[in-house]
């Protein structure tokens, strides 16, 4: 996968190369691209020559307590945006220094959930996945933070 922000992912995916070497091979392979946001009105411009107005601006809106998120194609309907990653760079760095782990590590742990989504599964599974990689990593904090957010999904 090509990044808009390879200062930022970079060291991410050096995280998971060393943490889960398939699963690195399989990102590298992908063609779909990663985009970290820093802004929302940025995301919502992007996404505009693919959809209309209020699904962008929906989309950015949900996307501002996000740490990232997983472009699904439309039914019936392909566009260079399928299956892209989106990252939202503020929110990864506050939760990351909340916590106190790397922000290599964190943002690994969620292009990992993320591209579960790429494999077609959903939410309960890129949630499992994500678990099981920061534990991987040796970072129990990330995991429980995974479960915690899978359980608060599952309840709503």
């Amino acid at each position: 996968m090509k990044s808009s922000d390879p200062a930022f992912t970079d060291p991410a995916l050096a995280v998971i190369r060393k943490t889960d070497p398939e699963l690195a091979k399989r990102i590298d392979a992908a063609p779909e691209r990663i985009t970290v946001i820093t802004d929302l009105y940025e995301l919502a411009m992007q996404m505009l020559p693919f959809t209309n107005l209020h699904e962008a601006m929906t989309s950015a809106l949900e996307f501002d307590t996000a740490y990232g998120m997983t472009m699904q194609p439309a039914t019936g309907m392909s566009t260079p945006l399928d299956y892209s990653i989106w990252l939202n760079r503020s929110s990864i760095e506050d939760k990351a220094a909340g916590i106190g782990v790397p922000v290599a590590k964190f943002t690994a742990d969620i292009i990992a959930h993320e591209f579960t989504h790429h494999d077609g599964y959903g939410e309960r599974e890129a949630y499992a996945a994500g678990t099981k990689f920061a534990r991987e990593m040796g970072e129990p904090e990330m995991a429980a933070l995974s479960e915690a957010i899978a359980r608060q999904e599952n309840a709503s």
